[in-house]
């Protein structure tokens, strides 16, 4: 409450309430609805049509999968992920696995935010509902429940020819980069700067410059690796 009284005291906020007062106190003004119809949009049924053809090939991964073998005769790991396929944690996993060309089936489970519960059949497997989580299929059904454990196991059971995720000889690079322990590392200094300028509001400027000025260190040590940043 009183972060609420001291951002309503600030000019800047002043000057909106007092615009908004101004412009109501104008009238309703006149919308042209014509400037937001867009005629070349598509219509479901006519990108439903279209979908079959924008379909992958059985050699590049779809979220859409079941399973990928690489050859393989059955999966060696279930992945449990996200059922829109967007959760980044999910996300690095399913890359991983792809990367790694460890053979895969997939279960997909409602997060949270959808508001329809977990299946008690995968709460069994993963108490606190967290996804991802992993099984191995030939290791008694062992179950991992942690992003970046289940990258650890991936790497340990890819596939010769691939290079590993962790390599050891980076190590003090993967700390500065996303592993530091501290919560310091360059990955959460961006992921906290961006979200300060997508939702600060009280100097939203200097948000922004400080968001930019660790966008540099990424493009720096992006720069320092070439494509990837180990």
């Amino acid at each position: 409450m009183i972060g609420d009284v001291l951002r309503a005291l600030q000019p800047n906020y002043l000057k909106q309430v007092q615009k908004a007062v101004m412009g109501n106190a104008k009238g309703p003004a006149t919308l042209n609805v014509t400037l937001l119809q867009y005629t070349a949009t598509p219509t479901w049924e006519e990108l439903k049509r279209q979908l079959p053809n924008q379909s992958p090939s059985k050699d590049h991964p779809s979220s859409k999968d079941k399973m990928r073998l690489f050859g393989a005769k059955e999966p060696v790991i279930k992945l449990y992920r996200d059922s829109a396929s967007w959760c980044p944690y999910c996300q690095k996993v399913w890359i991983a696995l792809e990367e790694k060309q460890v053979p895969y089936v997939v279960e997909k489970v409602d997060m949270r935010c959808y508001g329809t519960g977990k299946p008690s059949e995968f709460l069994k497997l993963q108490p606190n509902g967290n996804l991802p989580c992993a099984v191995l299929l030939k290791n008694e059904n062992q179950v991992i429940g942690e992003s970046d454990e289940i990258l650890d196991v991936i790497d340990s059971l890819g596939a010769p020819n691939t290079p590993t995720l962790r390599p050891p000889q980076d190590a003090e690079r993967l700390t500065y980069l996303c592993d530091d322990g501290l919560y310091n590392s360059l990955e959460r200094r961006l992921f906290g700067q961006w979200m300060w300028w997508m939702t600060g509001v009280r100097k939203p400027e200097e948000y922004k410059q400080n968001y930019l000025e660790v966008f540099g260190q990424v493009d720096a040590a992006l720069a320092n690796g070439g494509l990837y940043f180990l």
